[in-house]
């Protein structure tokens, strides 16, 4: 029975890793070659409650999403996903995210449109992947996001995989490249041994520079993940910075404890030392084989130098399809 049990356990970790590694990879799994339908449609709905100190209690869809993708033939597939959101009180808009076609033989690929550039382990997971509701302050505030650009990438099978790119660097939904400055992104992710991953990325433009580092290991239902990201400015004499760390443990397949710390900082003489810190404690329970998450939050934040600290409790139901 003892062995029944971590034979369970293992093919648990091996099912974590796998997932975590895919969904950092430039490779859409839904792109490889299949003999399914033409186009697959998926997404997801989030919907969340929110609890601050002195607010109250408000209610959001916090993203609605939906993609359409699939394998064309050839080596060529391609991805599109839309969101719906509300701009204005009584007012939904319906706003592009992904664009890409894409082109790979064996382990060789190439990707043009509009996506999330290859930087950062916890931007490039799906949201509906974190072990939090929101990702860390740090990797909101200084990550490239989506934008328009070219990329390689090369695989090496179950070890890991490197990529680079060139990008508008202007941002998402920008039809042209304004001040004809390129964005140059990189990264690179290896699995040294099977419990354990490490990435690193960079980025470089006319101005500025972005470094980043990151790992993650899993055993037995424990993990731990962690990120440090930097941002230097040729204008600024000493860089924006920040960094977290996510410890958690699978209490039973369908509960995951999570315990978050997170600090980032800005350079002291543009916003005279702003700091952003806080701590998250939460559990994740899934259902419907993962389909469903519910995830309930505490979160502890403290704002500005000396700061003002202030507590939230969320709570956001999710569905995938």
């Amino acid at each position: 029975m003892r062995r029944n049990a971590l034979a369970a356990v293992g093919s648990m970790v091996s099912m974590v890793l796998t997932t975590t590694l895919s969904a950092q990879s430039p490779l859409p799994s839904s792109l490889a070659p299949s003999s399914g339908p033409a186009v697959r449609l998926s997404g997801y709905v989030q919907a969340r409650g929110t609890y601050q100190d002195h607010t109250g209690l408000s209610f959001a869809l916090n993203r609605v999403r939906l993609t359409a993708d699939g394998y064309l033939g050839g080596g060529f597939g391609y991805k599109v996903q839309t969101e719906f959101a509300v701009v204005t009180a009584g007012t939904a808009s319906v706003s592009l995210r992904d664009a890409i076609i894409r082109w790979s033989h064996g382990n060789f690929g190439l990707t043009a449109g509009q996506y999330k550039t290859p930087f950062s382990r916890e931007y490039m997971t799906s949201i509906t992947l974190t072990e939090t509701p929101d990702r860390a302050a740090a990797i909101d505030s200084l990550a490239p996001k989506r934008d328009i650009g070219l990329s390689a990438d090369y695989t090496l099978n179950s070890i890991g995989y490197a990529t680079v790119g060139i990008f508008n660097g202007g941002g998402q939904n920008k039809a042209t490249n304004a001040d004809t400055t390129l964005l140059v992104v990189g990264r690179i992710a290896l699995r040294p041994i099977s419990l354990v991953s490490i990435g690193a990325d960079f980025t470089t433009t006319r101005d500025s520079s972005r470094y980043g580092a990151d790992f993650t290991a899993d055993y037995r239902g424990f993990g731990l993940k962690g990120e440090y990201i930097t941002l230097a400015r040729d204008f600024q004499n000493s860089p924006d910075k920040g960094w977290y760390g996510i410890a958690t443990y699978r209490v039973l397949p369908w509960i995951q404890l999570v315990v978050r710390q997170e600090d980032f900082r800005r350079n002291a003489a543009v916003t005279h030392g702003y700091k952003n810190h806080a701590t998250t404690g939460g559990v994740n329970l899934d259902f419907a084989a993962g389909k469903v998450k519910l995830a309930l939050d505490y979160v502890r934040r403290t704002l500005g130098n000396p700061g003002v600290t202030r507590g939230s409790v969320i709570t956001q139901l999710q569905a995938r399809f």
